[in-house]
């Protein structure tokens, strides 16, 4: 019971981390530019992007609440309200502006619908230029969830092979391989950013 509750405890802190990005993801958006909103794929990135995280939120939250670890008045549930609706909003207010961004491109002629592929291309630049500070604690956040994910994994497969049990055990080790894909499509040579991939290749196989 206290090797669950550990697991429990450290799903709570995914669940924080987690949300904390999707709080930044949704402030970025606020600072970006209408010029930059405009840009091509834009809107498409941001709602990929939250869509993978407010998974991880939900696909954790289904395990906690399994669990019956937390009391009816844990404040954990209060929390996981508050960031759905907050996810909620944000997706509203995307497929809006997404929408609206289609209606004033469709109005453009062909030789103006062209241009924000070159838009696009200095996009990359600038924001290679603008995240480049904050590569390592990105890397950081990342191998902490990753670590955490890891330990719960080798917990849970010291417990009896129950229905429940091997279904947070593929839970886990999805999150696992999600965080190893995710610094690799992020991050460019993430072990020079110090992802250490020896905490990721000893982790047991779960498909």
């Amino acid at each position: 019971m206290a090797s669950e509750q550990v697991t429990i405890d450290e799903l709570l802190d995914v669940q924080q981390d987690v949300s904390q990005e999707i709080l930044k993801l949704i402030s970025n958006h606020k600072k970006d530019s209408a010029e930059r909103k405009s840009q091509a794929g834009y809107h498409k990135i941001k709602a990929k992007t939250l869509n993978e995280k407010w998974s991880i939120i939900k696909a954790n939250d289904e395990i906690i609440r399994k669990s019956g670890g937390l009391p009816e008045n844990h404040e954990y549930f209060t929390f996981f309200n508050d960031i759905r609706s907050t996810v909620l909003k944000f997706q509203e207010a995307i497929n809006k502006d997404a929408e609206c961004l289609s209606k004033k491109t469709a109005k453009l002629e062909d030789g103006q619908r062209q241009q924000p592929s070159l838009d696009l291309q200095s996009t990359k630049v600038e924001d290679g230029q603008r995240e480049q500070p904050s590569v390592e604690p990105k890397v950081i956040a990342l191998c902490r969830r990753q670590k955490a994910m890891i330990a719960s994994l080798y917990r849970t497969l010291q417990q009896p092979m129950e229905q429940t049990v091997m279904e947070l055990t593929r839970n886990l080790w999805s999150q696992i391989q999600e965080v190893h894909f995710r610094l690799y499509e992020e991050v460019e040579i993430p072990e020079n950013n110090g992802y250490d991939t020896k905490n990721y290749l000893p982790a047991p196989s779960c498909a």
